[in-house]
């Protein structure tokens, strides 16, 4: 990918000047620290950035990742840093990086303090999944470098744990993989806050058109420098490709773990749940296999990071969020074992092996429906990808570009169409003269089957006859059609007028009468106390003659005196109780 811009050139004519990390004006003390982690010669993307960077100018850098980008924009950094006051307890910090991920902020805080081991500049990085307290307080003792997600980041500064009013140096790490991850609005809120004279560093695999959109926004009159395409195009890594079926996979998958060239290896996967059943069916054959996705809590992953840097394990499942923040240059070989989405994808998965100036193996298993993938990431890196099948045989590159890779048409239960067939396999209607005693049942009308009788069978003495008698008469001779019955209710009456109402019962009297016509629902009894002695009565004259449960509303009641007030009350009314014939029961109540 090229980004064509006149300062890009120039230095790439001085970076011949810089042969080794002593040629750049970097501080004595932090030459050190690189002299002890054996780094003397500078990758291209150091040799075109370092220089510029020292003199204070904004950046928009271009490099693939283990091209060495991370030293490119932070021994630069390290060395103002190491020129200014150092910040003490409870003061804002001075440089602020933001990343992606969890695992990218850990691996540039690692490398911040392998730099800084003989210098006196603190660091601290913050993240989501761990513990607020023990990142706060370490922004509370003063760090002069603060590496952060940007979610945990606006956390932290919305509990007013960090301001952001001291930063001079803010840089931008996999700046195209923060916008992937949605983190747009966060980065442009979080550089509101920042002051506007500062040094700003942009560093990306890629160049998007929203990446382009985003420097304009943050930088002032930057500079543009790329690595060379040579090491974007990975030259030093082997990349294949085998076209293979989907049920296929599994199996040779096997077959190359198995191989020992196969060390240390990273499968990536497309979904978190594929990572984990992919991990378990491997586990139960033996390999030393672990899965790495972003539902994993932090201290898992960061376990299983380190399993697999120890070499307790060497085969680490993971998807394309979690593995951005893997730097581990012992990666021999890469395994796609589903496609990427993008040509960018492709590029990030296959830069964690072949680090460090070291060689590497990339596999991708690709199956028919990833042949418009496969096209686009062919149109990049056609030249260095060799195509074979599930057996190793070579595959032209037209193969892919005509017909979808791996299961034919038929094999996905799809028909072929009739023009292939030959004439006496065609489906469809037969046209012209039937030839033979034709198959099935005669064409014409045949008789209803009755439930009461039992079905005639069919036989050639029946086909010149009527189906039944009425049939050769006119409409008007004809009876008349009885209507189809509904279906039965659920009660198990069935009326013919489904819109007409249901006829009301006959009652005997007319109290059985008023009781059908709404049933009595008997309250159930109540736990409250009887009333006192002169309370209101419940009933008064002309109502219900129903009393609520539990009332005392009755002079005598089986023989036992209740409250006055309910004489009073059936009093008015005009009925009593010793009335007997049309005197209605009462319920029983508790006390009763």
């Amino acid at each position: 990918m090229n980004v064509p811009q006149p300062s890009a050139s120039e230095h790439v004519s001085e970076s011949d000047v810089y042969q080794q990390f002593a040629d750049f004006s970097l501080p004595s003390i932090l030459l050190e620290s690189l002299a002890e982690q054996e780094l003397i010669t500078p990758t291209p993307i150091q040799k075109l950035a370092i220089p510029a960077l020292l003199e204070r100018k904004d950046m928009v850098g271009l490099a693939q990742t283990g091209t060495g980008k991370t030293a490119a924009f932070l021994l630069p950094l390290l060395t103002h840093l190491s020129d200014e006051p150092p910040v003490h307890k409870n003061q804002p910090p001075l440089a602020l990086i933001l990343a992606p991920t969890r695992e990218l902020a850990l691996q540039v805080l690692e490398n911040v303090r392998s730099f800084t081991k003989h210098m006196n500049i603190r660091s601290v990085a913050v993240y989501g999944g761990a513990r607020y307290d023990g990142q706060i307080n370490g922004l509370r003792r003063g760090a002069e470098i603060v590496v952060a997600t940007p979610g945990r980041l606006e956390d932290l500064i919305k509990r007013g744990a960090v301001s952001l009013e001291a930063i001079r140096y803010f840089i931008l790490d996999e700046a195209d993989h923060m916008l992937d991850l949605g983190f747009h609005p966060a980065m442009m809120r979080i550089s509101a806050q920042i002051p506007k004279d500062r040094q700003t560093m942009l560093f990306s695999a890629t160049m998007p058109p929203e990446i382009r959109k985003l420097s304009d926004h943050f930088l002032t009159d930057p500079v543009h420098v790329e690595a060379p395409q040579n090491l974007a195009k990975a030259h030093h890594i082997a990349q294949h490709v085998y076209l293979v079926a989907e049920k296929q996979k599994r199996g040779l998958l096997i077959d190359i773990l198995n191989q020992k060239a196969v060390e240390s290896c990273v499968i990536f996967v497309r979904t978190k749940r594929r990572a984990d059943t992919l991990a378990a069916n491997l586990s139960e054959i033996g390999l030393k296999v672990d899965a790495l996705h972003g539902d994993m809590r932090q201290f898992l992953r960061r376990k299983v990071l380190d399993k697999f840097r120890a070499g307790q394990i060497n085969i680490l499942i993971a998807t394309d969020v979690a593995a951005r923040g893997i730097d581990i240059p012992a990666i021999s070989h890469v395994i796609n074992y589903d496609m990427p989405e993008s040509q960018d994808a492709y590029t990030h998965r296959i830069g964690r092996t072949g680090r460090a100036g070291m060689t590497g193996i990339a596999l991708s298993l690709c199956n028919d429906s990833d042949a418009l993938k496969l096209r686009q990431i062919l149109a990049k890196y056609g030249d260095d990808i060799t195509l074979t099948d599930a057996n190793g045989n070579a595959v032209a590159d037209h193969a892919i570009a005509h017909k979808p890779v791996g299961r034919s048409s038929w094999s996905r239960g799809r028909k072929e169409s009739n023009s292939n067939r030959p004439s006496h396999q065609k489906t469809g209607k037969a046209s012209g003269k039937p030839t033979g005693k034709p198959a099935g049942k005669p064409e014409g009308k045949t008789k209803a089957r009755s439930f009461d009788k039992p079905a005639r069978k069919s036989s050639d003495k029946w086909a010149d006859k009527p189906s039944d008698k009425w049939s050769d008469k006119a409409a008007s001779e004809q009876p008349p059609r009885r209507k189809k019955k509904s279906a039965p209710a659920a009660s198990g009456k069935s009326y013919d007028k489904p819109y007409a109402k249901k006829p009301k019962p006959s009652h005997a009297n007319a109290d059985d009468k008023a009781f059908d016509s709404k049933p009595f629902h008997a309250k159930p009894k109540s736990n409250k106390p009887h009333a006192k002695s002169g309370s209101k009565p419940y009933a008064k004259s002309g109502s219900k003659p129903y009393v609520k449960s539990g009332a005392k509303s009755g002079a005598k009641f089986n023989g036992k005196p209740h409250a006055k007030s309910g004489a009073k009350s059936h009093a008015k009314s005009g009925k009593g109780f010793k009335g007997g014939g049309n005197a209605p029961l009462k319920r029983k109540s508790r006390s009763a």
